[in-house]
């Protein structure tokens, strides 16, 4: 590892930017926190391979999306999913998925201020709702606003696949948002 920092400095430093990572690929903390450690002890076991050519950062985050791969392999194969939560939230809207005006009108300055946090939480479905590498490319170009080459060392894309990705991703984002009663300005 050409890298001179001792791995209090490494873990002190990145865990943040791994935690933020995992819970944008839709983990609960737990699985965050888990997924985090276990890309230290990746690198802990490989960081030999680290060669210096991409950022330190970079490398993290190629460790963390492939245990998140693996991850969600493990899950998909062993655990189902619960849907009594989504059914009673859709409860809460008309047929199309608005907030019924009447109800709207309504509401008091708490609950325009919960709509507001019900937003939050549909971009956090509508990210939860992307295929993974697309929610990744996303994650990483708008929210850890690495460059093109970074993200696409980190997930294996070149510039122009990495280009259509994103593209596919914010138009899934917006159409879910929309569909889900949000209005994008």
């Amino acid at each position: 590892m050409s890298v001179a920092w001792s791995l209090d400095e490494i873990v002190d430093r990145y865990t943040d930017n791994l935690m933020r990572a995992a819970f944008s690929m839709g983990f609960n903390a737990t699985e965050a926190e888990e997924l985090v450690q276990d890309t230290f002890v990746a690198f802990l076991d490989g960081g030999k391979r680290f060669e210096g050519r991409s950022k330190l950062l970079t490398y993290l985050f190629g460790i963390l999306y492939n245990k998140a791969s693996t991850t969600r392999r493990y899950h998909a194969r062993y655990q189902s999913i619960d849907a009594a939560v989504d059914t009673e939230y859709d409860a809460h809207f008309d047929k199309e998925d608005h907030w019924n005006e009447e109800v709207m009108a309504q509401m008091s300055e708490v609950e325009k201020k919960f709509q507001s946090k019900t937003v939050g939480i549909w971009l956090q479905e509508c990210l939860d709702a992307l295929d993974a590498t697309w929610r990744m490319a996303f994650t990483l170009k708008e929210i850890e606003r690495l460059d093109t080459d970074a993200i696409c060392m980190i997930l294996g894309l070149t510039p122009n696949h990495l280009g259509v990705t994103l593209f596919r991703a914010r138009n899934k984002l917006r159409d879910c948002l929309t569909a889900k009663g949000a209005v994008i300005v």
